[in-house]
């Protein structure tokens, strides 16, 4: 048996008796029973055990609470359970944001980008507060104008469109579709840029071929007060002097 299985054995075997020793010791779980048990099966790779304590939830009548049905959601995520963890994502009696988050990062994580978008625009406006950590993400999945725009919506719609990192994340993508107007516009009405706007800014320059661009962006963002390049700034900033032969 190999070092990874042997892992998997015996955490599925902790877990196992964990359960087992607390029910037949009466000890009643709690909130904070089950979270650490599934994060420990998705850690050692054991989808088993993460099917079991599933079913042992179901049983026990545990699968209303927000915290348990969250990490449930999240293990089978990094499992790749794919449709179980939909499922039970769909089944969940009250959400949160934190199942929101999870089940929209896992699915961007298993490369499922259009569903969540989906899942993002299904709970968006049905008073769960998705934050700027959430859009910002989800803009990283859009793999077109189109549905970049759909998110831009859905961000104004929000209120977080202004939130530096939610603007930023808007214009890499932009940039990554070939949008150059729309992301020139967009970065230059940010009301905040900071070093990972322009950082951002200045890769999508040079990938879209307007290196010359750079020196000037370079520029604007040396006048600004508190505003420091960084490492990367200055890689970026080398690269463009190179291609327009500026010693």
């Amino acid at each position: 048996m190999k070092l990874g299985s042997w892992w998997a054995f015996i955490g599925g075997v902790v877990a196992s008796e964990t359960l087992c020793q607390d029910h037949s010791a009466s000890f009643p779980p709690h909130n904070f029973t089950f979270p650490p048990i599934l994060k420990a099966c998705a850690k050692l790779r054991s989808a088993p055990q993460v099917q079991m304590v599933h079913t042992h939830l179901l049983k026990i009548g545990f699968f209303s609470d927000v915290y348990a049905v969250t990490a449930l959601t999240d293990a089978s995520m990094k499992l790749n359970l794919m449709d179980d963890a939909l499922k039970v994502f769909d089944e969940m009696p009250h959400r949160n944001l934190a199942p929101v988050n999870t089940v929209i990062s896992g699915l961007l994580h298993n490369g499922h980008c259009i569903e969540a978008l989906k899942v993002c625009k299904s709970v968006g406006f049905g008073g769960l507060g998705l934050n700027s950590v959430t859009i910002a993400s989800v803009f990283s999945a859009c793999d077109n104008a189109k549905q970049g725009m759909g998110m831009d919506c859905v961000a104004v719609k929000l209120g977080v469109e202004s939130d530096v990192y939610v603007a930023t994340s808007a214009v890499s993508m932009y940039w990554s579709c070939g949008e150059l107007v729309s992301a020139a516009k967009l970065f230059e009405h940010m009301p905040v840029k900071n070093v990972v706007s322009y950082n951002a800014f200045i890769t999508g320059l040079l990938q879209n071929g307007v290196p010359r661009v750079v020196l000037d962006v370079f520029k604007k963002m040396r006048a600004c007060r508190g505003e420091n390049s960084n490492s990367l700034t200055l890689v970026s900033v080398l690269s463009a002097c190179a291609s327009v032969l500026y010693l």
